[in-house]
């Protein structure tokens, strides 16, 4: 049976409207004072997937464990929270407990807290290393990245070294045979280990892939590198992107999910439904942008979610990595990609040097074609992408913190 902790003073609303009027108890999420105090620890929520109305998930923090999640159901919606706190009253391990957060004040609301074990969606997965008699099972794991009821990117200690493994909550076709195609015409990346070649006990399934680990960091976090390094790796990274863009159409890439024209009007509109004070000037870039990105000419190969984090990074040594969304389209947008998180870390502080500078010159040494105007348009594209990183991450400023962003797209427009 669960253990239930409690969230003091729901009966009455913060000050200011709820962040959702159907789904009020998802102010928790954004109060981390009052979550702290309601789960007796300091947590904070982050990663949130919201149905507007209807449910939350986010990851849970404590300033040294990713390994939780909290989720949060509306009336319509607890049949999801009981399936949950079944699987967890029928585990026999206590590392499976659900609590269930007591929300006086808000009858037949659900909030749940959970362990990556009993995640909503990747549990059945991640079962597979329970029973697959491997020492420890996941207990040993380090926890790379999570994102609740979607995926899970962590380590597997084998006799012949170790293993990333990803874990995804459906079913994926992989990359492994785009990955081979990519080495063999010289661009570096780290290669999905084929079912064949796994050692005795890792658990299989069409939703884990593994890789072999590369590295000590990625080039937004690059170790000991010194400045002058940093700046040839990312030389490098330029140079390893252009040879992606150079590529013709390959078997592997995913469909894109939908064009960018098409993406762009979604976006608009998601950002306006969130914040709607800031539509119209929403509409404005949307008018800047379209021409842009509605052009269908030069598609090449690209990797579709670029960024420094993206580029494994071992002494001299560099890895393209996360080919996911890996499609056709312009190559303009993989160098925007990558200036969108880099203005972004420098604005939240990140005390290093933008890497946009040398990744473009690198890029265009190898006689590859883009222009300024091109790359800044894809950059506000993607800064635009990341407009709601301030909701998803339950920062209680959010609002302003999406104004700022839109003031940045529309300075470098």
């Amino acid at each position: 049976m669960s253990n239930r902790g409690t969230f003091p003073g729901t009966a009455a609303r913060p000050a200011g409207p709820p962040v959702d009027k159907g789904l009020p108890v998802l102010d928790l999420f954004f109060d981390a004072s009052r979550l702290s105090h309601a789960l007796g620890r300091p947590a904070r929520a982050d990663r949130m997937r919201h149905k507007p109305g209807v449910s939350a998930v986010a990851r849970l923090q404590d300033g040294q464990d990713t390994r939780q999640w909290i989720a949060a159901y509306h009336p319509s919606a607890v049949e999801k929270a009981e399936k949950i706190l079944h699987r967890s009253r029928q585990s026999s391990s206590g590392a499976s407990r659900v609590v269930q957060i007591g929300m006086p004040g808000f009858p037949g609301y659900q909030v749940l807290t959970g362990p990556l074990q009993m995640d909503g969606k990747l549990h059945k997965p991640l079962a597979r290393f329970t029973r697959s008699g491997l020492p420890g099972g996941m207990a040993g794991s380090r926890i790379l990245n999570y994102n609740p009821f979607r995926r899970v990117v962590f380590t597997v200690g084998t006799d012949t070294g170790e293993l990333v493994c990803k874990a995804t909550s459906t079913p994926f076709p992989g990359t492994a045979a785009l990955l081979v195609r990519l080495g063999g015409a010289g661009v570096p990346v780290v290669p999905e280990c084929l079912p064949e070649a796994l050692p005795p006990g890792i658990p299989r399934s069409r939703s884990l892939r593994y890789y072999p680990w590369f590295g000590m960091g990625h080039l937004g976090s690059p170790g000991e590198s010194t400045a002058t390094r940093l700046t040839e790796l990312t030389h490098e990274t330029g140079r390893a992107l252009a040879r992606l863009h150079s590529l013709g159409p390959l078997p592997g890439a995913q469909a894109m999910q939908g064009s960018p024209a098409a993406r762009l009007s979604a976006m608009v509109r998601h950002h306006a439904r969130l914040a709607p004070a800031l539509a119209a000037r929403l509409d404005r870039i949307h008018g800047r942008l379209q021409p842009v990105v509605d052009i269908n000419s030069g598609q090449t190969l690209i990797h579709g979610d670029f960024s420094a984090d993206q580029v494994l990074v071992d002494g001299t040594r560099i890895r393209l990595i996360d080919f996911d969304r890996c499609s056709h389209g312009r190559g303009a947008s993989d160098l925007g990609s990558f200036a969108a998180v880099e203005l972004l870390a420098a604005a939240a502080g990140a005390g290093r040097p933008s890497l946009t500078a040398a990744l473009l010159e690198g890029y265009r040494s190898t006689g590859q074609p883009v222009s300024d105007a091109e790359v800044v348009a894809w950059t506000a594209f993607h800064l635009l992408g990341r407009l709601h990183e301030p909701f998803r991450n339950c920062r209680d400023h959010w609002h302003q913190e999406m104004a700022d962003r839109l003031a940045t797209i529309e300075q470098i427009l």
